[in-house]
């Protein structure tokens, strides 16, 4: 189906720049802080590959989020355009016809141009760094749920691994390039387990979903990761972790 837009901007506005979200965003803009199994950036590219992303970033930022990205920073998109506040939840369960445009609000395209913050009236659940903690396990089932209905949740069959505990297998999405050892416990009464590809859980591990271990991280011998758990890509992880979300390298 045809999309309504073929740009999509993901703005910042006052509150995402305000010292609510530091110190992370000293380094980064909002779009790329990680919840869920995914960043904001990662999760549109995800919902909508085929569209034209811009990002919106304070301006000593934009040098580094195109080397990082690729993509235009501060840039105006010209034909139907998305508006994607960066601190919105990003469930796509539907879109708001107020929300694509053909053309910038003349304030806002000054805004973006100059790489300051963008006024906006959204009311959104996400208005400080401890909302994205709380928010989490909920972003790990809906992104989960999403990622599931667009067919791109590659997983193993739990069957497959005798030598580990599972509870709830239905609930358990293994990378088939992951590697699992021996004594391995994966409990997903309270919600899903992720373990993205290049992942090593260490023996003797138990992770409690809602979970998530990103892609060539590592999860130490012993270590006990709970629900509401985020491990982005490239980590070493051990000892006790819950309700925590590490951006990753």
């Amino acid at each position: 189906m045809a999309l309504p837009f073929k740009n999509i901007l993901i703005f910042e506005d006052e509150l995402a720049r305000s010292r609510r979200f530091l110190p992370l965003t000293y380094t980064r803009s909002i779009g790329e802080l990680r919840s869920g199994c995914l960043t904001g950036i990662e999760r549109v590219r995800t919902v909508f590959p085929d569209a034209r992303i811009y990002l919106h970033s304070a301006e000593y930022l934009k040098a580094v989020t195109i080397k990082r990205y690729g993509l235009p920073v501060n840039e105006i998109p010209q034909g139907g355009t998305l508006l994607v506040n960066a601190r919105a939840t990003f469930t796509f369960t539907g879109l708001e016809e107020q929300d694509i445009v053909d053309e910038l609000p003349p304030e806002m395209a000054t805004s973006i141009r100059t790489g300051e913050p963008v006024a906006t009236s959204h009311s959104l659940s996400i208005t400080a760094i401890w909302d994205i903690i709380h928010y989490n396990p909920t972003a790990i089932a809906n992104d989960v749920a999403m990622i599931q209905s667009l067919g791109s949740l590659e997983r193993i069959d739990a069957d497959l691994l005798p030598f580990v505990a599972t509870v709830n297998p239905k609930q358990l999405f293994i990378h088939p390039k992951a590697q699992i050892s021996y004594g391995v416990v994966f409990d997903c009464s309270e919600g899903p387990i992720v373990i993205e590809a290049g992942a090593r859980i260490m023996p003797q591990t138990t992770i409690v979903g809602p979970a998530v271990i990103g892609k060539h991280s590592l999860v130490k011998t012993g270590a006990k990761i709970y629900g509401g758990t985020t491990i982005g890509p490239v980590s070493k992880i051990g000892g006790e972790i819950e309700n925590s979300i590490v951006q990753g390298y």
